[in-house]
């Protein structure tokens, strides 16, 4: 979607201005080498970060990196070279703080994007509207002519033609969806890339991976026709290209959610607000190599869904302050104060639920939509515990001859899956659809498979066989 791009021109740093190479590239990010020559007289010799740094590139084009950091330094022959990388490049834009509301529409598009639309050349209009103002435009594909229809949509298709027929006759056309959103008041660098996050986080549950980078514009004036839309690029370890092997998402596309669609994603967005920290830790389970520490991210994720969303105390209120009252007037009054400190602060933490319940819960949500859902994983439950905890503190609760990276590669997929549908069922989706995403997703289906097998290498629990019925006589 987004190739890799280099411009040459000046930036200030640090009151120094020199000449610059910025390059992007989807998977590396943006990067900045700056030459300096005499060396610049500010420059301290240490790691810096740097909240902005404006340039202008050859052909008078403004630019804006945001959060740029050092990545190191030489000299030779006189000449210092900084190498600078940076969170997100703003181009035909400058702006002195990535605060400044300065936004007033974003037009955004992904490969998952589009494989979540599934766009055929057909209109979806929506009667209902978000809290934000959605404006967006459809092209409908017709032999070399098209016209623009404008429709308070929330998603759109754009149509591609080609000049020439192809060899049978027809004119094959490609369909890019976009996202599109007018922001009242303006908005700044920070409030769209918390947006711009949010979007992608649904569209990667949504389609079933993390990858592709977008292509995003940005209206700083409507009034001024002649100025061009600001791009905007940003440094993130998952825009790997995206592979969609069919045209039919993995997990669920506008064509299931219909109607659904706008309140699912208006419910998205104001629980995006709590979760967000949690969407890093998950998406951090994805991409992070190693088993082990795929399993303790994903474990730490439930359980932060599970604190914001679901959580309740473990016991009744009133019964743990009562108790925790008499916990409190036994502890000896010769302790010295950092003793009760300790047990006063540490005690208070005691009503939560634990990782046991917490993954229960998930379980009933997920079963109370897909019935046959992880058939038989309440028997693994116990043993996540186990591992969880030899993981993170070294101490098994209860004896264990050897963990297999096998089944705790299996535990990450079921723990990901409580995750995926039980994000769906807190943003009700209806029962059908959940039921339609879970079946249709060859990984959900393989998990049962999976389980078998381990049960046969004695690897995790066998279901009890119930014992035959008797005939009467």
């Amino acid at each position: 979607m987004t190739l890799s791009q280099k411009w040459v021109g000046k930036f200030a740093l640090n009151k120094d201005e020199g000449i610059g190479e910025l390059t992007y590239d989807p998977e590396k990010g943006i990067s900045l080498v700056l030459r300096f020559t005499p060396p610049p007289k500010n420059w301290s010799g240490s790691f810096r970060a740097y909240p902005v740094i404006k340039g202008m590139l050859h052909g008078d084009q403004p630019c804006t990196l945001i959060g740029a950091f050092d990545r190191g330094l030489n000299n030779s022959s006189g000449e210092h070279v900084q190498h600078i990388g940076a969170e997100a490049l703003l181009l035909h834009a400058a702006c002195d703080s990535a605060d400044e509301p300065m936004f007033t529409r974003m037009s955004f598009t992904s490969p998952a994007l589009t494989a979540f639309y599934e766009p055929r050349g057909i209109k979806i209009k929506y009667p209902k509207k978000l809290h934000l103002t959605y404006t967006a435009s459809y092209r409908r594909p017709k032999p070399l002519k098209s016209k623009w229809r404008k429709n308070r949509t929330l998603l759109t298709a754009h149509a591609h033609l080609p000049w020439h027929q192809a060899r049978d006759g027809s004119f094959p056309f490609t369909e890019t969806a976009w996202y599109e959103i007018a922001f009242h008041p303006p908005v700044s660098t920070t409030d769209v890339l918390r947006h711009l996050s949010a979007i992608e986080f649904f569209l990667g549950i949504a389609v079933g991976q993390f990858a592709g980078a977008p292509l995003v514009h940005l209206l700083t004036d409507p009034k001024d026709r002649t100025r061009p839309l600001a791009r905007l690029f940003r440094s993130r370890q998952w825009y790997r290209p995206f592979h969609l092997e069919t045209s039919k998402p993995t997990q669920v596309s506008v064509k299931e959610l219909g109607a659904h669609t706008m309140s699912l994603l208006s419910r998205w967005f104001e629980l995006y607000d709590r979760i967000e920290r949690i969407t890093d830790v998950y998406r951090a389970s994805q991409h992070i190599p190693g088993i082990e520490s795929r399993f303790l991210f994903i474990v730490q994720a439930l359980e932060g869904l599970h604190r914001i969303c679901l959580s309740g105390p473990a016991i009744k209120p009133e019964e743990f302050h009562r108790g925790l009252d008499a916990i409190l007037a036994a502890i000896p009054e010769d302790l010295s104060s950092e003793a009760k400190q300790f047990f006063q602060s540490r005690l208070q933490l005691f009503n939560q639920p634990a990782l046991g319940r917490r993954l229960r819960d998930f379980l009933r949500l997920l079963t109370t939509n897909v019935p046959m859902g992880l058939e038989n994983v309440n028997l693994d439950i116990q043993h996540i515990v186990d591992v969880r905890h030899e993981f993170s503190h070294g101490t098994l609760t209860t004896e264990i001859k050897e963990i297999d990276l096998e089944t705790v590669d299996f535990y990450v997929d079921v723990l990901q899956t409580l995750f995926e549908i039980g994000l769906f069922c807190l943003l009700d989706v209806p029962k059908e659809i959940v039921t339609h995403i879970y079946y249709g997703n060859p990984r959900y289906s393989q998990i049962t498979d999976w389980r078998r097998r381990l049960v046969r290498k004695g690897r995790v629990p066998a279901p009890k066989r119930k014992p035959p019925k008797l005939q009467k006589s």
